[in-house]
């Protein structure tokens, strides 16, 4: 498996609004047969809901989450998900491009975290 950091330490504030990453650190995610997201909590507050979008080209209206619409509640530790390219049991699989996005409810919220990715090439 190759390590990579999808996202470093990051703090992200907000109320009623949705926050993508910044689109010059998505991830090519298209040369990996199977990937293992490893989402590293430390704080969180309110209404968050964490998503891991995917893409088979940088467009904005092909993005969608991976782990179903309703993205999923971070809790502080470490928050695992694991993908095949193949598996379409998890609603959509990994395609070529991967970004993270957060939407925050009608109360001041936050999240700090970071993302690391394992995965595994094609041969």
């Amino acid at each position: 498996m190759i390590p990579i950091l999808m996202e470093d330490w990051v703090t992200v504030r907000g109320n009623s609004v949705t926050v993508v990453q910044d689109v010059s650190k998505w991830l090519n995610t298209g040369p990996y047969q199977d990937i293992f997201f490893s989402v590293d909590v430390r704080e969180v507050s309110g209404g968050t809901t964490f998503y891991l979008d995917t893409a088979p080209a940088r467009d904005e209206p092909l993005f969608q989450p991976m782990v179903g619409a309703a993205g999923f509640t971070p809790t502080v530790g470490l928050n695992f998900k694991a993908f095949r390219a193949a598996d379409a049991s998890i609603g959509v699989p990994v395609s070529h491009w991967t970004r993270w996005r957060v939407s925050f409810g009608s109360l001041l919220s936050d999240i700090t975290f970071r993302i690391l990715v394992q995965g595994n090439r094609f041969c």
